[in-house]
């Protein structure tokens, strides 16, 4: 019901905001630009355009507050044990347009968790994620401020790591057997669709959102399940206001599914602040810092994360 409600305020809105008449069809590199703004890139947000390009990203951050569970051997009791984790990521993407109005993306990803103090190395451990990201987009309508986008995307990421805390319950409730395993393997996989949206009210300002949903098989998760994601973001540009070459984005969204462990995570609120080099039609360089308030599998507090990264992407 929220995908819906949020895909057809979204097609409304592009419908409401297309002043007319449709533009001419654009080149490659002019996709990202309507009204004379050019639309600043997000390294880890889907966006609305067809465009040709090659993206390189690389993340770092902590995430403090982290809470894990565990039963007290001889004990009728429960307890929780916090510590910090820290993450690192890397990834590229390129995407080819397509016959002028559609474009296809390959996105190959990579990211480690690890905790860096005793209490969640033994909770965490260390764990990566890898996996690929498929996605194939289709431009709807284009007006001279407003874009509409039908998107697919498909991820399959697999999961490799090491849950001392885990290992330790399971010789601790019924003694070592086969089953006990300190290495951890799992895959995710799904598929969401949905329309995505970009309007330009002024050259140097600029919006873009989307809502996806769809169905997905989590990690650790004996059934299927829906995956549900949506999004929206702001940009300014200081170029065509002051003729300096820096612009600055603020986004929010959310993953009811995010890819990760979902033994500790279930859904995810993020906050997005980036501040990005405008000079070149081109090229764009970004520093971007992400915020998540995660919540975590059955406990009632969240945690929070921090998330740098460093994105580049060129047009061809």
């Amino acid at each position: 019901m929220r995908a819906t409600v949020c895909g057809t305020v979204l097609v409304v809105l592009s419908l409401c905001v297309g002043h007319g008449a449709r533009a001419q069809e654009p080149t490659s590199r002019e996709e990202r630009e309507l009204a004379g703004h050019h639309f600043m890139p997000s390294g880890r947000l889907p966006d609305p355009f067809v465009t040709t390009h090659a993206r390189f990203r690389t993340a770092g951050g902590m995430a403090d507050g982290f809470q894990a569970t565990f039963e007290v051997p001889g004990a009728d009791s429960t307890r929780v044990t916090s510590g910090d984790i820290g993450f690192f990521g890397l990834d590229f993407e390129y995407q080819q347009n397509l016959f002028e109005r559609a474009s296809a993306r390959l996105s190959l990803e990579g990211n480690a968790r690890v905790g860096v103090d005793n209490a969640s190395v033994l909770s965490s451990g260390l764990s990566s994620t890898y996996g690929v990201e498929l996605e194939g987009k289709y431009r709807v309508l284009r007006y001279t401020k407003t874009v509409l986008t039908a998107h697919a995307i498909f991820a399959q990421k697999s999961l490799f790591g090491l849950n001392p805390l885990q290992f330790a319950e399971g010789i601790v409730e019924d003694g070592y057997d086969d089953d006990d395993t300190i290495v951890i393997e799992d895959n995710l996989s799904r598929i969401v669709l949905g329309p995505g949206m970009a309007w330009a009210p002024r050259p140097w300002l600029g919006f873009t959102g989307h809502a996806l949903v769809g169905p997905a098989d989590p990690f650790n998760d004996v059934g299927d399940d829906t995956a549900f994601r949506w999004a929206i973001t702001g940009d300014v540009d200081f170029k065509p206001l002051v003729g300096f070459p820096i612009g600055i984005m603020g986004a929010f969204d959310y993953d009811s599914l995010p890819e990760v462990d979902n033994d500790f995570v279930e859904g995810v609120n993020s906050y997005t602040f980036q501040a990005a080099y405008t000079g070149r039609d081109e090229f764009s360089i970004g520093l971007e810092i992400i915020h998540s308030d995660v919540k975590q599998s059955d406990l009632l507090d969240d945690f929070g994360s921090t998330l740098v990264s460093l994105n580049s992407r060129y047009y061809f």
